[in-house]
């Protein structure tokens, strides 16, 4: 067996209809980064059978994809694209497309293709990666008028939604209903206003507005602690592979390239199809990170390797036995959050890290 990722469809759909009817507002399914990690066609299908009515991406050609298998959705494309990519790939968007502006060269951008898209004007309120300054708006929404664009929506991005205790979300809130008043006075009626990702629809009411983006709740990962007391999430990745080797290792021994770990005692060591090529961490053996076999935990030990990945592993596991890196293996669970815990990092990177040669199996 090589490395497979196991996706389970039916999960996306439970979470997408659980997150509905928590939050009472139309979700916008989140499928951006080929779904996480998770295959964008087939969890778009999924999300929009559960009641999904937006889907969004982050690029042109992310779009162009899912406008192939998916009809009369609207597609937002969730960062202002570069003069190149919008040349590229401009006249290939589908009619649902909706593009977001966040300046006044965003604007011109838009207003340049051969056919005119609905557009959504980002607002920058405090997280000073893209959007227009509140300063701005007013101009901006003046040009974008002018240009003859349809202003549609309106929307700004939570920066520590995941963190429920800290005041920010509550200031960014403020300085976005601010310029939501800014920019109707300067003529803008927008007919879709957004502003929570996955912890701010659930974590934070005021947030919902017209219209939610969900992206890591739909996969089942809770974006922070505090969800797991409000839903019950599905995983809906398991990362699978096989032992295909093993071999007694004597104590004091060394492992891997630059000998970073060494064997404590006498000990098994196993070999598993898959390397930081497919998105395991290469530190992930030195920092211990956990898989299943033969129903016990077993940790990752020293580099990893391009292609392969030692394990420590007890006696009775065989040439063969399934490995699980996330997923469920009898009575116990390795998540995507328990394997960033021990990296450092998110879930969300763990997820969009894994690499095409591990095979999508959709179910």
């Amino acid at each position: 067996m090589t490395a497979y990722a196991d996706i389970d469809l039916d999960a996306i759909r439970h979470n997408v209809r659980l997150i509905r009817s928590r939050v009472g507002t139309p979700v916008c399914a989140v499928v951006k980064a080929n779904a996480y990690g998770h295959g964008a066609v087939e969890v778009a299908h999924a999300a929009l059978d559960a009641g999904a009515t937006w889907l969004a991406v982050s690029s042109l050609p992310e779009a162009i994809e899912l406008a192939e298998v998916v009809e009369d959705t609207p597609i937002l494309v969730l960062s202002e694209r570069p003069v190149d990519e919008m040349q590229r790939f401009g006249h290939h968007l589908p009619a649902g497309t909706r593009l977001t502006v966040g300046s006044a060269a965003g604007v011109e951008k838009a207003a340049g293709l051969a056919r005119s898209f609905p557009v959504h004007l980002k607002i920058d309120t405090g997280m000073h990666r893209m959007g227009v300054r509140p300063a701005e708006v007013a101009d901006v929404v003046h040009e974008t008028i002018g240009a003859g664009l349809d202003l549609e929506g309106i929307w700004t991005h939570l920066a520590v939604a995941d963190e429920p205790a800290d005041s920010f979300t509550a200031e960014q809130l403020t300085r976005f209903d601010e310029a939501l008043e800014i920019a109707r006075a300067a003529g803008a009626d927008p007919t879709v206003v957004h502003a929570a990702n996955s912890a701010g629809a659930l974590l934070h009411p005021s947030a919902r507005r017209d219209l939610v983006r969900i992206g890591l709740a739909m996969y089942g990962v809770h974006p922070a602690p505090e969800t797991e007391a409000v839903v019950d999430l599905h995983p809906a990745l398991e990362l699978r592979t096989s032992v295909s080797s093993i071999r007694d290792v004597a104590e004091g021994a060394t492992a891997s390239y630059g000998r970073r770990w060494s064997a404590r005692r006498d000990t098994r060591v196993a070999t598993i199809p898959v390397g930081y090529a497919d998105g395991i961490r290469r530190s992930s053996g030195v920092l211990g990170v956990d898989v299943l076999v033969a129903g016990e935990r077993c940790h990752m030990v020293g580099n990893i390797t391009m292609d392969q990945t030692m394990i420590e592993v007890g006696p009775g596991v065989e040439l063969g036995d399934e490995v699980i890196l996330i997923g469920r293996q009898g009575d116990d669970q390795i998540g995507a959050n328990d394997v960033a815990g021990r990296l450092g990092t998110i879930g969300y990177e763990v997820l969009t890290m894994l690499g095409p040669r591990i095979e999508r199996r959709h179910r």
